[in-house]
Formats: structure tokens, C-alpha cells, sequence
């Protein structure tokens, strides 16, 4: 297959190249850009970032054009992911709204809930979460214990998730709920958009190893949700778990571009340091390691393509 870009994939190319050199952060390119090192300061500079790239166009610019994308082709994604990864962009505050919150809520939502999140998921406003697992739910969904219990035109949650990237951070939760016990495990689910601006919210965060702070585990006592702010049917949830799902296949993929970054700069590397006069690349078991991380990362590549 012949995977080249044409002549308006390279412009294309071009064009968000020469709006990152003027906007990205002031000596960012050059290795200089200091990071604010307080997590509070540090979630501010990345929303302030998605918002920089809502305002240029560039936040999700796979997304129609009549919610505030581009539109773009998937060989404008593919070109999309290799820039960032070239210059290694901050983050994505906002990774689980504008890759799977946002284009489920398109697919299922309410036109009332579509007005209500789209545009705030693209600012940057409102940040996500993603409440899925839980200490005995894990690659198992349905084996979730959190509840909903009806109250009027509320309903009253509790429960335990876990492993909650940005929940530290998040403004709202894609959450799943047993709101029925059925003989189906898979029925009686129910999905709520829920504010994590509450009493009833608790989260806790999960340090990893090397001292950072990606995940967290969030505690739900007597939380409260609206009929409003469910998305799909009550006790048929399932599907709306699994249209997230795919939605976040396709974003986690895209983490193929890093690899392939990744394995360039370790490849100079090789051939820039020296042993015994030599350069790393040379010797034989360098060589085969080499061989071995190209494969698997051309090949995760490939497939993703």
C-alpha cells in the first residue's frame, strides 16, 4: 500500500507546522520552557493550552465542522499526531472529552446535552473523566457494584471507581451505574454525566512510581446525578458503554506516532554514542535490539493505519 501524502496532505502539514512555531509556549521548541511545577498551576497551563488550540482551530479536528472541528481526513489525523509528536506538545488536558466523550455524546446524545458539553469539552472548560473501573471491575464492566438509586428526579450514587485518569482534575465524569439487577449482568446499567463539583465526590490520588500523579480512585457517597444528565435509557447502558469503547480504541492508537518518535531519537542516539571507540550501532546485540523495537514499532504502526 502506498502510504505517501499528496501535495495537499503536505500543505496541510505545513500549515499546522507554522502555527505551532507561534504558539506554542515561549521556548518550548528550543528545549527551554519552564513547567510550573505546582499541579494546581500545571493543570491551569494545560487548560490554557487546549484553549489556545480550540482558538486556532486545532483541538479536535477530526470532529464535524458543525461541533468545532475540521473535519479532517484520516491521513490529516495521521499527519495531526506526527507534528505533536515532533515537537512534543503538552498534553491534552482534555483527552478523554474530545476523543471519547465528546463524539459519543454525537453519536448518542440529546441535542439539550450536545449544546450543554460539546463546546465546553473543546474549550477546555469542563475536563473529563472516565468512571468505568472499579477495585473488582476491571476488565470486566459489568461486574460494576456502584449504584443509583431513583430519588424524584434525582438519583443517588455510591460506590468506588479506580485507575481515573485526570479525576483530579475533571469537572464531570462519564460514570457508569448499576441502577438494576437483572439476570443479565450486562442489562440494568445506566450511564450519568456527572458533576464532580460535589459534596458527594471523593477523589484520592494514586501515586505512581516515578512520583507522578496520572490516576486516582474516586469515592461516590450519596453523589447526586439527574435525569437529565443521563445519556441512552435507563438500565440500557451497555451500548453506551461499548461506543465509548470504541471511540477510545481509536484514540489509544494514535499512541503508535510516540513509538515511532521514540525509536528515531533512540536510533541517533546509538550512532552518536561511542564504545571503545565504536559507535553502539555497531555492535551485534545493539544491532539485534534494534531490529527487534523497529519491528514492533513499524508494525504497530501499520496496523494502526
Amino acid at each position: 500500500m502506498d502510504f505517501s501524502f499528496t501535495k495537499k496532505e503536505e500543505e496541510f502539514r505545513q500549515e499546522l507546522r507554522t502555527w505551532l512555531e507561534e504558539n506554542l509556549p515561549e521556548g518550548w521548541i528550543e528545549g527551554t520552557s519552564k513547567l510550573p511545577t505546582d499541579e494546581g498551576e500545571y493543570a491551569k497551563f494545560l487548560r490554557n493550552w487546549q484553549r489556545k488550540l480550540y482558538e486556532g482551530g486545532w483541538a479536535a479536528i477530526a470532529w464535524p465542522e458543525k461541533y468545532g472541528g475540521r473535519k479532517a481526513s484520516l491521513m490529516e489525523e495521521i499527519i495531526y499526531h506526527q507534528e505533536m509528536v515532533r515537537v512534543k506538545a503538552p498534553p491534552l488536558v482534555n483527552y478523554v472529552g474530545i476523543h471519547m466523550v465528546g463524539p459519543t455524546l454525537m453519536q448518542i446524545g440529546t441535542e439539550e446535552q450536545q449544546e450543554k458539553f460539546i463546546q465546553k469539552i473543546l474549550t477546555g472548560e469542563e475536563v473529563w473523566c472516565q468512571g468505568y473501573s472499579e477495585p473488582n471491575a476491571g476488565s470486566d464492566v459489568a461486574a460494576i457494584q456502584t449504584t443509583a438509586v431513583k430519588d424524584g428526579d434525582r438519583w443517588i450514587i455510591n460506590g468506588q471507581k479506580v485507575w481515573t485518569s485526570f479525576g483530579h482534575i475533571a469537572d464531570r465524569c462519564f460514570l457508569v451505574a448499576r441502577t438494576n439487577r437483572f439476570e443479565k449482568k450486562h442489562h440494568g446499567i445506566t450511564v450519568f454525566l456527572l458533576d464532580m463539583n460535589q459534596p458527594g465526590v471523593e477523589t484520592r490520588p494514586i501515586i505512581q512510581m516515578d512520583g507522578q500523579h496520572d490516576f486516582n480512585e474516586v469515592y461516590l457517597n450519596d453523589a447526586v446525578a439527574y435525569d437529565a444528565e443521563i445519556i441512552g435509557k435507563v438500565d440500557e447502558g451497555w451500548h453506551v458503554i461499548i461506543a465509548l469503547l470504541m471511540h477510545e480504541r481509536t484514540g489509544i492508537g494514535a499512541q503508535v506516532f510516540t513509538l515511532e518518535q521514540q525509536f528515531n531519537e533512540l536510533a541517533a542516539l546509538a550512532k552518536d554514542l561511542k564504545e571503545d571507540g565504536e559507535p553502539l550501532i555497531s555492535k551485534p546485540l545493539i544491532r539485534k535490539s534494534m531490529v527487534d523495537l523497529y519491528t514492533r514499532s513499524r508494525g504497530s504502526l501499520l496496523n494502526y493505519y
